[in-house]
């Protein structure tokens, strides 16, 4: 076994023999899955994985870059090398047609006994391309439970194989780890598992390396005001189709107190928009490369879309005023780019930790994300989850750090992108200057709200990367868009928000914004009662009448209410624990707790509370389920009223109808539970106290809703959890709390 050492913050150049086929793109061939199904552990629930059977990684060391080259180009079963760009993996693809080929563990031996790394290249279950691709190297994120010592932790990770490498500023009680020994059969994914199933971890996932999309939407590459700000019909659009921009500027300009977070692609700090002075202090402040750990992130030649981060920079927060051709919608504010992306849009799930990590930690009050995983039902790693978590409950002194996503392209549901859906996180969808929307913009329960992009006549104005290198041949563009155009302009509005009442909490923020948002499109937006649409969440944002909202908040004396978003999701039939913070002038005479399950419109009473109460245990009725909105509203004795409102995930209360124990042609025991409303990607089924294997469904048993009637366990210990003639408990248990949602006694 070989120790890995590679170095993680350089690009690993290899030269690679005319004979060898180098790609440098993102490869569109399709290679066939393999049958072998491993997992990981996410959120506390198996995450099935697919291991490629075309495809490995080589954990490069500078020092041996010639040698790995001149090995690649003498085998002739390698169709394909590609640097990924990310902590030294070099990609490696076999020749599957060629007459030469040798299996592919024939060349991993060959490639091991050479003196490398080779470790098996993983995708999620469907197509295996970039955007199922995940890249597993020699490291593990974990986050141990709250009465873990060190010397414990320090010992449970070495029994795993791993060594302790530095703390994570996002979680307590959590460590970045480095697997002893790799190969292609010791693998970070396995020592993470191990850990897990220790039970003294609240998560523990290998360090993958992963493909993200940026989310934007250029056009023709032609010049246009800025009419998302001020829409006077340009392009023959829809005059009054813009933000109000100008009648929030004579409100405020923004403040130089908050400042602004863009993480994306490598941003240009010396475009004569960003780089400018705010009275006395700069614009830019703690600018970082998270990706290769320093403070410059200036693009560099061979970066992945290396203008996409300055044109989404230039929408929230570029300079006016100032003789230049754009202005940002919050232009006095400070800026603080954040490189989240360089080499390639690969990037490990500690360096998208990072990004979050960063900008609390250093004062960012807002933070824009134009980017998220382009495959569809990719969990939210455990460590960006802690890192987003982090961010809402320390950053701004406790208030939170608002985060803002761009919902995506692709036209399909926000639910099944789990960045969006997150409950941290304000989804921010795309409108056309037609006030109408964007034909590629997602829709769904997770849009929050909407905001003027590409995709009627016209693109948006902004910042380009300086020069010939971007997306025109100077430094400003009128061709950017997409959700990528549409956040940042958002996150500008909040900041605004925030320039004039700073005391506002990230809900409040969300809350506001969603509020005082214009319904456009009233024919087609499908607006529920409550005045939410799947196509523009709560309407298209407004910047005068939001910030005008969070002014008046600080003049008058309404209650003023918090509530927290719980650790843990909710199962029907359940308990949910709220927390809640609640202040107000007057004494507080009461607070009601109620509830929505269809995005609003109706609140159902869930109790009445005295005015001294700031938590409540929430028994969830069986028949709730999907994402539901939580309202806790507070009353004064002058009858006034402040409320927040939040949004859980609760999961669907199944039934165990039947249970067979059978037997595989193979000769292994299978285990069948009919029963309804499973969900595969949170039930876990116990037999006793032992989880079964990775839970499986047969085609045709799954419902349209994502449940399925009958899940089949396969697993070998069967025989001897239930042994003839014994009778045992059959338990239904969610992935993440432990609650007991369905239970059945099996005698065999």
């Amino acid at each position: 076994m070989k120790a890995s050492t590679f170095l993680r913050s350089l690009l690993v150049v290899v030269a690679v023999s005319a004979s060898t086929v180098v790609v440098p793109t993102v490869p569109t061939r399709v290679v066939a899955a393999s049958t072998s199904v491993e997992y990981y552990y996410n959120a506390g629930r198996r995450i099935p994985v697919h291991r490629s059977s075309s495809r490995v990684a080589v954990l490069a060391e500078p020092a041996s870059k010639a040698s790995v080259a001149g090995l690649l180009a003498g085998e002739p079963s390698i169709a394909a090398v590609r640097e990924v760009g990310a902590m030294g993996l070099i990609e490696v693809t076999i020749d599957e047609t060629s007459a030469t080929k040798a299996p592919l563990g024939e060349l991993v031996a060959n490639l091991e006994a050479s003196g490398l790394v080779v470790v098996p290249v993983f995708f999620e279950p469907g197509v295996e391309r970039d955007a199922s691709t995940l890249f597993v190297t020699d490291e593990v994120l974990a986050q141990f439970a709250a009465d873990v010592s060190a010397a414990e932790a320090e010992e449970l990770a070495s029994r795993a194989g791993l060594s302790l490498v530095e703390p994570l500023r996002y979680a307590v009680n959590g460590y970045r780890m480095r697997l002893r020994e790799a190969d292609f059969d010791r693998t970070a994914l396995a020592a993470a598992n191990a850990l897990f199933e220790t039970e003294r971890c609240r998560f523990a996932h290998p360090n993958f390396v992963a493909h993200r999309e940026m989310r934007f939407r250029p056009n023709d590459p032609a010049y246009a005001d800025q009419w998302h700000l001020r829409n006077t019909g340009q392009g023959g659009g829809a005059a009054g189709a813009d933000v109000e921009a100008e009648a929030a500027w004579d409100i405020t300009q923004g403040s130089p107190d908050v400042i602004v977070a863009v993480a994306d692609t490598g941003i240009d700090t010396a475009h004569p928009d960003l780089a400018v002075n705010i009275g006395d202090v700069p614009k830019i402040v703690a600018p970082r490369d998270v990706v290769h750990g320093d403070d410059d992130p200036f693009p560099q030649p061979g970066d992945a879309n290396d203008d996409h981060g300055t044109a989404a920079a230039g929408v929230a927060i570029a300079a006016f005023n100032n003789g230049r051709e754009t202005a940002g919608i919050a232009p006095m504010c400070r800026f603080m780019p954040i490189q989240l992306y360089a080499e390639s849009t690969f990037t490990p799930n500690s360096t998208e930790a990072d990004a979050f990590t960063w900008a609390a930690d250093n004062g960012a009050a807002v933070m824009s994300n134009s980017w998220g995983p382009d495959n569809n039902d990719t969990p939210l790693p455990d460590a960006t989850r802690a890192a987003m978590e982090h961010a809402t409950t320390n950053g701004r002194g406790g208030k939170g750090m608002v985060i803002l996503f761009a919902a995506g392209n692709s036209n399909d549901d926000t639910d099944r992108d789990n960045y969006v859906s997150s409950q941290f996180v304000i989804g921010v969808a795309a409108s056309t200057n037609f006030d109408t929307r964007a034909g590629y913009s997602r829709f769904g329960s997770a849009v929050s709200i909407s905001a003027p992009s590409s995709g009627g006549s016209l693109g948006i104005t902004t910042t380009d990367l300086s020069g010939a290198g971007g997306y025109s041949s100077g430094n400003f563009t009128g061709s950017f868009g997409g959700t990528s155009s549409a956040c940042p302009l958002a996150a500008g509005i909040a900041a605004l928000m925030l320039s004039v009442n700073p005391d506002l909490t990230w809900n409040e923020v969300k809350q506001i914004l969603e509020q005082t948002a214009d319904k456009i499109d009233a024919d087609n937006g499908n607006y529920n009662d409550q005045g939410f649409s799947v196509f523009y969440g709560y309407g298209r944002v407004n910047a005068f009448r939001a910030v005008e909202m969070a002014r008046d908040l600080v003049a008058n004396d309404n209650p003023r209410v918090s509530v927290a978003s719980p650790a843990t999701p909710a199962g029907a039939g359940g308990m949910l624990s709220l927390d809640w913070t609640a202040t107000a002038e007057a004494d507080l005479v009461s607070q009601d707790v109620a509830f929505s399950t269809d995005g609003g419109s109706t609140f159902t009473p869930i109790a009445m509370l005295d005015g001294a109460s700031r938590s409540f245990d929430w028994t969830v009725p069986d028949d709730v389920s999907g994402s539901v909105r939580l309202r806790v509203t507070a009353t004064d004795v002058e009858s006034r009223t402040g409320s927040s409102t939040i949004t859980v995930s609760v999961w669907a209360k199944p039934a165990i109808g039947t249970v067979k124990l059978k037997r595989t042609s193979s000769g292994r025991r299978t285990l069948v539970v009919d029963g309804t409303a499973f969900r595969t990607d949170e039930a876990v089924i116990f037999v006793g106290e032992t989880p079964l294997g990775l839970l499986k469904y047969p085609n045709g048993r799954r419902n349209a809703d994502g449940t399925c009637t009958r899940i089949v366990s396969k697993d070998g210990s069967i025989d001897s959890l239930i042994p003839g003639g014994s009778t045992v408990q059959i338990t239904v248990r969610h992935a993440v709390t432990g609650q007991v949602s369905a239970v059945v006694s099996f005698t065999r």
